[in-house]
């Protein structure tokens, strides 16, 4: 009695609160190949008379609740002229239905798997009208969806087609019985959560409606059901290894004969492999026909050298009629792992990559083929040569760009369960769904879909299971069919921990120490590769180099996946009509659980522009490197694996403090992948006292077609002498004057005033003008970064917020030509004593000499060490010698060459989704600020500065002790000029951004800190 009260129930539930129910009536997953008319139509892979996009304008209906949805939408009759429209693809919330939700871990409804609350669960309702072409007539018709909804009923004429569940991958029906001559209506109701939504817990934005397009197609009765291409090498890497597996489906009532004809066409359109197979297909059955041979030498694929062939398959029935032709792109590569390496075509990799998910700042998940090609363009100028597809397949146009290009792949099945625990904290593992039988299928169904559709692209080199979910015993499942399936790729499964479920030991943030070990163990059998790391949240990308240094200790580290690519803000106007991008949180969904800014962890802004780190990720990943040997000889490294330099124009540029006096070219550089080349450069004489640097630059020279001649690919800076920090004074009389508070001492018409009580500086004249709106005071708190957020610096760090100091004591001096000035101050929040020492030079110079000592047990970590002074908001011209052009950090300077640079003060905050620190350039030797008349001050520093210039206070980028969704469009721009001039600023970090500090080498942990510089007028 309890198990048919058991199953009683299981009928009254929803397919969406089944787990066992993902699909009804799906046809099995399969190649994407589009039907063609005739081998050279397939040959040139282009439109096909026989598929027809019937994406565009949609009717549409939303509700909040699957109850409220129209009862009987889906009949023909059914009146939906009083319906909105929506574009398909199209997201339902970026559209005005419901909100966008962004949740990282926290599923955004409640816990209890695999219920659904059915008061909250928005259900979006589609009609649409299309017509066949009347040439289709006594053909097979497959609905297409590019991408499914969470979970989605199919009618077609009012008919009940089918049911699928899961939204990245693609959903096919046979629509054949059903489909009428003249107008059909095809009606969809699809729904923003169902039991597949616990295993769609990824770290993104939760939106709804179809991120991709939906077409129908056209089949004969009997088609090319499927087609796989294995194009290996042998272990010389020469010769081709190829098969070819071709499923023919006959769903007629009777016996088919006819004959598989394939073709291998190079680029240049040679026939290569040329071959025929008679077959015989039972009726209602599928055969196979395997082709396979050899070819003495093929051009291999790589990332570098993306070679690629066509595949074209032409079915014929008995009279030699042709049925239907197909097509695949083909590249020749082989995938191995050995001595704990992964290997491509025989070379070790090493991962310079990225994770990745759709994302459109207008349109949501929806993405387009010129912004996926313009994704891979910067990928290639910033050196990244790989993605995971995070956390679920791509659309498949892709892939095909991935293919023609050069980008290898990591492709991750849809699954994430990580609200209900991972394998470290699994919060309820009785239900969790990896674990669970019940779930097994779906599991399947959406891993079977990855590989079966994405099985014949040469740049997916890994597949992967999935993310952030338990290991439970259906991996091992999974596992055992992918190996059995495909054994020309490796497997990895994140939550596997280098077990006996994956092949790639493909770890999450380890800490720097674990790191280490796994670097220095000899004994590993797998590759260490970093499925997520360097997490670049906000002002981030810290310590970047350091992940390589330790990379280099093992020949089995070979490198990882950036999270992640792109800020995942979308487009948003706010009631003063200024753009800005929203993320979790906005748009009402307070209401909701979310992850305020988590989203926007990527290495560009939504709309692509770069994030200054990205040029630091652009220098780390670079594959040519350079070394300077004695004698003016340079040591070029070929770190590719399969490219010569030939394709390479080399240049230096000789700089005396900045200013360039030499350049020249390197000619003639020949260097195989993998090797060194020598070349000796002639340099002039180097005059004694002055710094000199010497840059080099690799361009590129060759045509490409995503990066342009003359693009810099590589480039190092070399050190050939020091910087002369030395103080220069001039030789003119000091005038001093004293009253009873206060001191003055002037040169011409340079003049300063003290106060004699405080020894603080209370005017610096110029003329008859002052050079500062505000004078030079102790600053040492920055904007918190959201890395600093995660790691408590806005409480931990607080009393450095504030700037109330107590003069202890002060005194004044006359040395030689000169006024000194020196002053005791008690920091009073922070337990600690400041002392700031005057000289007003005989030149109206004034140095500025600040040293600090700890005082107090408990006071905190420094922020920055410095001073802030303002001036006026036509001071817009900064020019600076030091580290540029972009912003740069203790932690983050290697891509910031020294030299001499010329911006505004207005560019120099980044546009970061959330405002935060930004603008800072290291190593400043010295800088200038003027105005349109070229009147200003000059900073010299007494050791290198760490400088920023621009119209904004840290005030005005700190919302204090929470975030409250705060935007760039809500900083206005201050008329004055905010002037930096600091030793020293804590790094950004880089490791995570949920409670990493940067590393220990940059921060300002020390007992002491002292530092100078110089204040001169120009007029």
């Amino acid at each position: 009695m309890a198990v048919v009260a058991v199953a009683a129930m299981a009928q009254q539930r929803e397919y969406w609160e089944q787990p066992e129910v993902y699909q009804v009536n799906k046809l099995p997953a399969r190649a994407t190949l589009v039907p063609y008319a005739s081998m050279e139509e397939a040959l040139q892979r282009g439109a096909s008379e026989w598929v027809m996009d019937i994406s565009g304008e949609w009717k549409f209906h939303w509700t909040a609740t699957p109850a409220e949805a129209p009862e009987e939408f889906e009949s023909v009759l059914y009146d939906d002229s009083e319906w909105n429209t929506i574009h398909v693809p199209g997201n339902w919330e970026v559209n005005g239905y419901g909100m966008p939700i962004y949740t990282n871990v926290t599923y955004p409804f409640p816990m209890n798997p695999p219920f659904i609350p059915h008061d909250d669960n928005p259900t979006g309702c589609y009609r649409h009208r299309f017509t066949l072409p009347d040439d289709w007539a006594n053909r097979r018709v497959i609905l297409h969806f590019e991408s499914g909804l969470a979970a989605m009923y199919v009618w077609i004429n009012g008919i009940e087609v089918g049911y699928s569940e899961g939204t990245k991958t693609a959903v096919e029906f046979d629509i054949t019985n059903f489909i009428q001559r003249g107008e059909n209506v095809l009606a969809v109701k699809g729904l923003r959560w169902s039991d597949g939504s616990y295993l769609e817990d990824q770290d993104f934005w939760r939106l709804s409606g179809f991120d991709r397009g939906v077409k129908v197609y056209s089949v004969d009765n009997v088609r090319v059901a499927d087609m796989y291409v294995v194009a290996d090498l042998d272990e010389g890497y020469k010769r081709g290894l190829y098969t070819s597996t071709v499923t023919i489906e006959n769903a007629l009532s009777y016996r088919f004969a006819g004959a598989v004809e394939l073709s291998l066409v190079d680029k240049e359109g040679r026939v290569l492999i040329k071959d025929s197979e008679q077959l015989v297909v039972e009726a209602g059955a599928m055969a196979e026909v395997v082709f396979e041979k050899q070819l003495a030498k093929v051009d291999a694929w790589s990332h570098e050298m993306p070679n690629l062939y066509t595949t074209v398959v032409t079915l014929k029935g008995a009279d030699g009629r042709v049925i239907e032709s197909t097509s695949a792109r083909t590249g020749f590569r082989k995938v191995e792992i050995r001595n704990a390496q992964l290997l491509l075509n025989g070379q070790p990799l090493m991962i310079n990559g990225v994770n990745i998910h759709e994302h459109n700042p207008a349109t949501g998940h929806v993405v387009n083929r010129e912004l996926m090609l313009k994704d891979i363009a910067l990928m290639k100028q910033f050196n990244i040569n790989a993605v995971r597809t995070s956390h679920y397949p791509q659309p498949t146009e892709w892939y095909d760009l991935c293919d023609e290009y050069g980008i290898l792949l990591v492709d991750e099945a849809n699954i994430e369960a990580h609200g209900c625990g991972t394998g470290w904290q699994e919060s309820y593992p009785e239900f969790h769904p990896s674990h669970r039988a019940e779930w097994k299928g779906t599991h399947h169904d959406r891993v079977r879909s990855m590989v079966e559709r994405d099985k014949n692209h040469p740049s997916v080199i890994l597949w992967s299971m999935g993310n952030e979910s338990s290991d439970g015993e259906v991996y091992g499942e999974m596992y055992t069919w992918i190996k059995e399936r495909d054994k020309t790729r490796f497997v990895q499964l994140e939550q596997g921990y280098g077990g006996a479920h994956t092949d790639i030991i493909c770890p999450m943030y380890p800490p720097m120490g674990e790191f280490r070990q796994y670097a220095e163990y000899e004994g590993l059998s797998k590759p260490y590769i970093l499925c997520e790391f360097a997490h670049a949240m906000g002002n981030s990308t810290g310590n970047f180099r350091e992940y390589f240094d330790i990379m280099s200790l093992g020949k089995h580290m070979q490198g990882g996946f950036i999270w992640d690519w792109v800020d995942q803000g979308i487009d948003a106007v706010g009631k003063d009509s200024r753009h800005y991008w929203a993320y979790g949180g906005d748009y009402g969904a307070w209401m909701y659980p979310h992850d305020e800014n988590f989203c926007c962890n990527g290495l560009l802004l939504p709309d692509r522009t770069p994030h200054p780190g990205l040029y630091e990720v652009k220098k780390v990943y670079q594959d040519i490197n350079f070394e300077l040997l004695e004698g003016g000889v340079v040591r070029i490294h070929n770190d590719f694996n399969f490219n010569d330099l030939s394709g390479y124009k080399f240049v230096y540029k000789l700089l005396c403090e900045g200013e360039q006096v030499a350049e020249g070219e390197i000619v003639d550089v020949k260097c195989k992948a993998g090797k060194s080349t020598d070349a000796t450069i002639v340099l002039p004489e180097l005059k004694t006292g002055k710094e000199y640097m010497l840059n080099l630059y690799a361009l590129q020279s060759v045509e490409h077609p995503l990066i342009p001649e003359g693009y810099e690919v590589a480039s190092e800076q070399f050190a050939l002498s020091d910087y002369d920090y030395s103080v220069k004074d001039g030789h003119r009389h000091v005038k001093i004057r004293e009253g009873e508070d206060w001191l003055v001492a002037s040169v011409g018409d340079v003049a300063v005033l003290f106060n004699k009580n405080n020894g603080r500086l209370v005017r610096y004249v110029s003329g008859d003008k002052d050079i500062f709106t505000q004078l030079p005071e102790p600053w040492f708190w920055r904007a918190p970064t959201d890395n600093d957020w995660a790691a408590g610096m806005q409480r931990t760090a607080n009393a450095w917020r504030t700037n109330r100091r107590k003069t202890i004591e002060s005194s004044y001096d006359t040395k030689g030509n000169m006024l000194v000035v020196r002053s005791v101050c008690e920091l009073v929040d922070a337990p600690s004593l400041l002392t700031t020492t005057y000289t007003f030079m005989a030149d109206g110079a004034l140095k500025v000499e600040v040293d600090w000592e700890r005082k107090g047990e408990y006071v905190s970590e420094l922020p920055r060490f410095g001073m802030r002074m303002m001036l006026p908001e036509d001071f817009k011209n900064l020019k600076y010698y030091g580290r540029g052009p972009w912003e740069n950090y203790s932690d983050r300077k290697e891509s910031s060459f020294i030299g001499i640079y010329e911006q505004s003060t207005d560019e120099q905050l980044f546009p970061y989704v959330r405002p935060q620190e930004s603008g800072n350039k290291t190593d400043v030797r010295w800088l200038e600020l003027t105005n349109s008349e070229g009147v200003g001050v000059r900073v010299e520093g007494l050791q290198p500065l760490s400088i920023s210039a621009m119209p904004y206070r840290s005030e005005d980028l700190d919302p204090g002790f929470s975030k409250k969704q705060m935007h760039y469009s809500d900083v206005e721009p201050r008329r004055e000029v905010v002037l930096h001039i600091d030793l020293a600023q804590r790094g950004l970090g880089g490791d995570n951004t949920w409670g990493a500090q940067p590393h220990d080498p940059y921060r300002l942990t020390a007992e002491k800190y002292s530092y100078g510089y110089i204040l001169r007028p120009i007029f």
